[in-house]
């Protein structure tokens, strides 16, 4: 039996468990550090896995454009070799290359040419760098493959792969079959292809990598790989560029060492593709503040956690501990304590009670201050995150917020109690219908909502919140509440609006790009298929544009893209104007009801555009081709409404620019009929079966001939004798107006000289000259070099320019025409009448002599306005010192009613047609003359 006072104690220790190894302030430690720390944890690792993806979102759209701007330079390079390629094949071929073409050929990368037979023996070559290194009987041998394909399609131009000549040098070789046994070829170095690639390096390790059609390496940061053209075809993303793919993939770079993640895609006339990777690690990188951030935090808080969960483990266990320790005294010593300070409670069952009651109280009460410790510390982050939560109760309508709401909104929560009337006011107007249907929604069907919009906090400023609601009912009385929260996400917004309007707005006018143009027209398209209605699209480009942009300069260019940008929002709405590129915009127009509003409308935008042009102090002048295509009258799907659109475009600007034209039936007739001539006059060039013709101009005082206009003819195989005016156009067009152009020049010139030389008189040549070729960048010197080439003083050659040349820059078409003349070279404007004449530019113009259209001169005797038109320019131009000749004279009336008036020069069918070089070699011979009179005498 035990002591009397003596409580029995048993001794159950090895029945105890684990757990009985621990204290219990040590087992509430670990628990609570448990639950802190793992959420921590988890929102660490989140917030570092979002930003990171983030990261590959952002990498994947501009590696991706970076590929595609690099593959449109190396195709806008690949056309320029075609172009030039053929001219020398052919040349080289016949023998009869231009030593003065070369410097292009260099331009362009061009080693040498070759014209050899499929036993590689050459029959012709031009070097065109002195240090290169002739092609070899093995290289040729090792090009067979594709000397065999060339043979097979002669048409096709071939580019190599990535082929080393004898000297070890990188060469890419051109080839194409003149004859089933004859072959041009041509070598073409590399530069061009790793000057691009050097261009493009971000990061530590993002670069741009160009491979051929096999992925070879072309050009690369890896030295050894371009030295050795290393075959990396097995790459992920090289061997989809291989089959003419695009787009953006993961893969291990045995270069760099490294997973990568790039964007490709491939230039299909070459068969080069480009690849822009950069290491997987270096956006790791990149969202590594936010994950040190992140880390950060979690160290505080699990430190926080841990000094928390042992203080109030300390002081759970404490009571605990006093009890057991007053139980303890109890059964050792058989006396009865309190727990507190006043011991003297009494019996020991009631001292026990009393301290286990005392317990409890004091254990509420900690707990009840830490619920409130724990709450304001949540408000705190919320406030920090810009998230906050609300309650509402359906059935009293009473709403409670937390700080982090007030801080959102912007008010102080001593203001009032707050409301859902209150918090319903601060949402944006236009939000307001949109946020009500949905919480509407939710509370009817016992649901959820969650949408983004806006609101305007308390200082005017607008906010984007992401706001969500969750309908639960109470189990006791059954009453519905809404838990919800309000969460800032204008940053986010914001971060979303910059990438948008990168993606969708044009960087120079602000105006939406050719992205969201065609999203517009689809949507566009779309409505009116819906609701049965129309609307146009109206397609402008600038006339004039690419010459103020090549001699004024980049800045002039943009300022002008911008000033035209703004002088169309004047007239549409900002949802219906689009800039597709270069000097390419649009106009959706949705609300007119007939053809003529909308001829009104387009000649209003026609009108606007073509007002001068402030651009750093001087003026400019530009003007407008126009076209319009209806739907659904006119196309029934996007691509068919724009293709038609930019269709009677390109008529406007060969009816003479600044036009306005509808699309019809037949102008897509016209465009199958034009692109047929396009290809037809390619081949033409190719194979020189232009010649040129020349028709005299005669002095209608003494009958003599003073000059000859050069004119290019071509003898289509099918259509016959096609007449320059349809085709000079089109040859602008397709990129041959400087190549044939020259050609003109040299051959008029060089006619010339021979018609001097067989005694002919010292006749001039006329040559005309195109806006295009200036805007090609034809120089002064140019021109020089070519007559005197030829073996004709630079006195003997009158360029005939039309007024439209003037207009689009006149300062610096008055620079470029004095320089001109300032060589001996006259100049003559052709057409004089039909354009922008004005005597604000011809007072000023170094010009020598005026052409009067054949509009005017042919029905002058039958129209009293066309024979006025015809003195007054008479007129004018003898008081401004010039001469004047009168083109398109048929009959012997017309001649002598312009010697009544005192016409100079005269040119038509009435003195002879156009004739050959030889003919009209004759015909001056023939002709019964004191002399050849000088046109500027």
């Amino acid at each position: 039996m035990p002591a009397t006072g003596q409580v029995p104690v048993a001794d159950d220790r090895q029945r105890r468990g684990v757990l009985s190894r621990f204290s219990l302030r040590q087992l509430l430690f670990c628990c609570f550090t448990l639950i802190a720390v793992i959420p921590v944890i988890t929102l660490t690792v989140w917030i570092q896995r979002s930003t990171f993806d983030r990261e590959i979102e952002a990498v994947e759209e501009k590696h991706l454009l970076l590929a595609k701007n690099l593959t449109d330079a190396l195709a806008r390079y690949s056309k320029d070799v075609d172009a030039a390629f053929g001219l020398t094949s052919y040349r080289v071929n016949s023998g009869t290359f231009d030593p003065s073409f070369t410097g292009l050929l260099r331009e362009l990368g061009f080693d040498h040419f070759c014209v050899l037979d499929q036993d590689g023996k050459v029959i012709n070559a031009v070097i065109v760098d002195e240090k290169a290194v002739p092609l070899s009987d093995g290289t040729w041998k090792r090009l067979a493959p594709y000397w065999r394909q060339a043979a097979a399609n002669r048409e096709r131009i071939l580019y190599t792969p990535v082929t080393s000549n004898k000297a070890g040098q990188a060469r890419i070789y051109i080839i194409r079959a003149l004859t089933e046994t004859t072959f041009s070829i041509g070598a073409l170095r590399l530069d061009y292809h790793r000057a691009l690639q050097k261009r493009i390096s971000f990061g530590q390790l993002g670069h741009a990598a160009i491979v051929d059609a096999t992925g070879q390496v072309i050009a690369h940061p890896d030295k050894e790989w371009e030295r050795t053209h290393k075959d990396i075809s097995k790459i992920k993303p090289v061997a989809a560029m291989m089959r003419g793919e695009t787009g953006v993939a993961q893969f291990y770079s045995p270069a760099i060492k490294a997973d990568m993640i790039a964007g490709y895609t491939t230039e299909p006339r070459s068969g080069w593709g480009v690849m822009i990777p950069q290491p997987v690690s270096e956006l790791k990188e990149a969202s590594m503040d936010d994950r040190m951030a992140a880390l950060g935090v979690s160290l505080l808080g699990m430190t926080i956690a841990a000094v928390l969960s042992w203080i109030l483990s300390g002081i759970i266990a404490r009571p605990i501990l006093r009890l057991r320790s007053a139980a303890q005294n109890a059964a050792e010593h058989g006396q009865v304590e309190p727990v507190e300070t006043n011991r003297n409670t009494g019996p020991r069952e009631v001292g026990e009670m009393i301290t286990a009651y005392n317990g409890m109280v004091e254990m509420i009460i900690n707990r009840e201050s830490q619920a409130i410790e724990a709450g304001e510390r949540l408000d705190e982050a919320q406030q920090l995150a810009g998230i906050g939560n609300w309650r509402w109760n359906l059935a009293t309508r009473e709403m409670w917020w937390s700080k982090a709401i007030y801080g959102i909104l912007g008010i102080d929560p001593k203001q009032g109690p707050p409301t859902a009337e209150t918090l319903g006011r601060f949402v944006h107007p236009e939000d307001r219908q949109r946020v009500a249907r949905a919480v509407a929604n939710a509370v009817d069907e016992g649901g959820r909502f969650s949408l983004d919009h806006r609101i305007i906090a308390k200082d005017g400023s607008i906010r984007y919140v992401e706001q969500s609601g969750d309908v639960r009912f109470d189990d006791e009385t059954g009453d519905a509440k809404m838990i919800g929260t309000l969460y800032d996400i204008t940053d986010r917004k914001q971060n979303e609006e910059v990438l948008f309007k990168q993606a969708n707005f044009d960087a120079v006018t602000n105006l939406a790009n050719r992205n969201l143009f065609h999203k517009r027209l689809r949507d566009s398209v779309e409505l009116a298929a819906a609701d049965n209605s129309s609307f146009a699209l109206i397609f402008i480009d600038l006339d004039g544009f690419k010459t103020v942009n090549d001699l004024r300069g980049a800045v002039a260019g943009d300022a002008l893209l911008k000033e035209a940008g703004r002088r169309l929002l004047e007239i549409r709405r900002f949802e219906d104007v689009a800039r597709l590129g270069s000097d390419e915009f649009t106009v959706l127009v949705k609300d007119t009801e007939s053809v003529e509003e909308l001829e009104t409308l387009t000649h209003q935008i026609m009108d606007s555009l073509s007002r001068p042009y402030r651009l750093e102090g001087k003026e400019s002048f530009i003007g407008a081709s126009i076209g319009v295509a209806l739907y659904p009258t006119d196309a029934n799907t996007p691509a068919d409404l724009l293709q038609n659109a930019e269709t009677a475009m390109h008529r406007a600007k060969r009816d003479g620019r600044n036009a306005l034209r509808f699309f019809t039936d037949k102008m897509r007739e016209d465009s199958r009929v034009r692109t047929g001539l396009e290809n037809d006059l390619r081949r033409s060039w190719e194979r020189r079966e232009f010649s040129v013709v020349y028709q005299p101009i005669i002095d209608l005082q003494s009958n003599a001939i003073i000059a000859a206009e050069a004119l290019i003819q071509w003898r289509h195989p099918d259509r016959g004798l096609v007449s320059t005016q349809s085709i000079i156009p089109i040859i602008e067009d397709i990129g041959l107006i400087g190549l044939i152009g020259r050609w003109v020049l040299e051959t008029a010139a060089t006619d010339a000289r021979r018609w001097r030389e067989a005694g002919c008189g010292k006749i001039s040549i006329s040559v005309n000259l195109s806006g295009r070729q200036l805007e090609r960048g034809l120089t002064v010197d140019a021109i020089v070099d070519s007559v005197k080439t030829a073996g004709l003083p630079p006195s003997a050659l009158i360029l005939e320019v039309t007024e439209s040349i003037l207009v689009d820059d006149m300062d610096a078409a008055i620079n470029w025409l004095s320089d001109l003349r300032s060589r001996g070279i006259r100049v003559a404007i052709d057409d004089f009448g039909t354009g922008y004449s004005s005597l604000a530019y011809l007072k000023r113009l170094p010009a020598d002599t005026i052409k009067i259209d054949r509009e005017f001169v042919s029905n002058m005797l039958n129209d009293e306005r066309d024979l006025a038109v015809v003195s007054s320019i008479l007129s004018l131009a003898h008081g401004l010192d010039f001469r004047v000749v009168a083109e398109g004279i048929e009959d012997q009336m017309q001649c002598d009613e312009l010697r009544k008036m005192h016409c100079d020069y005269g040119q038509g069918y009435l003195f002879n047609r156009p004739m050959s070089a030889d003919d009209f070699a004759d015909y001056a011979r023939k002709q019964s003359r004191p002399s050849v009179v000088n046109i500027t005498d």
